[in-house]
């Protein structure tokens, strides 16, 4: 059994930042989640400056969380903000997708089909490198190769497999929560896009006579 958010806050409070202090002190800390063994967070700079600067504290802190019994994968999301209005008390609103190709529960998909989801904004660049995102097998868990780009000035991902997909077969299009556009937002919400790739069985002629 994984540890809980309170353990992981914990944690954290022993990662010291570059001027003093911790981050949950400095209400850094934000998307917090714990499933089972992954643990997933991100650090949020007061600025773009901050955040160079918590290069190597983003590394600390992970490494901290991953020391912890019973945690299998860490992921952890480094973003910068401005100081923010005093009038502005509500948080940015989710990432939001848009559209995906093809749709969610779709069937008879080409094996070689580019698989393409359109955000409401562009994506950082390393916005597609984690861990929990990418290609899986829906009944195995097996994840396949692929390769990811972005387009549309980021606001469009696309993947495509390393090899043709095999048919007859239920695959997911997992995004990971931490998903994030060049301002820090972020999914916050794990997302599988579920389709099954072409059936060329022919159908069969019942002989009713």
């Amino acid at each position: 059994m994984g540890p809980d958010a309170a353990k992981i806050r914990q944690v954290l409070e022993g990662v010291k930042l570059p001027d003093g202090g911790d981050p949950v002190t400095a209400d850094m800390v934000r998307a917090l989640s714990v499933e089972g063994g992954v643990v997933r967070f991100v650090l949020e700079a007061p600025s773009p400056n901050a955040a160079r600067e918590l290069e190597q504290t983003c590394l600390e802190a992970e490494k901290a969380v991953a020391a912890l019994p019973g945690v299998t994968s860490v992921s952890v999301v480094l973003t910068a903000h401005g100081p923010a209005a005093p009038q502005q008390k509500s948080p940015p609103p989710d990432l939001k997708i848009l559209a995906s190709r093809p749709l969610d529960r779709a069937v008879q998909v080409a094996v070689d089909a580019d698989l393409v989801v359109e955000f409401d904004a562009p994506l950082a660049a390393e916005a597609l490198d984690l861990e929990e995102t990418g290609l899986f097998v829906a009944r195995t868990g097996e994840r396949l190769p692929t390769t990811s780009e972005l387009r549309d000035g980021g606001r469009t991902a696309v993947f495509r497999a390393v090899a043709h997909l095999a048919e007859e077969t239920d695959l997911e299009l997992r995004l990971s929560a931490l998903t994030h556009d060049r301002d820090g937002r972020v999914l916050d919400d794990d997302v599988a896009l579920r389709f099954r790739t072409v059936d060329r069985t022919p159908p069969r002629v019942l002989d009713w006579s």
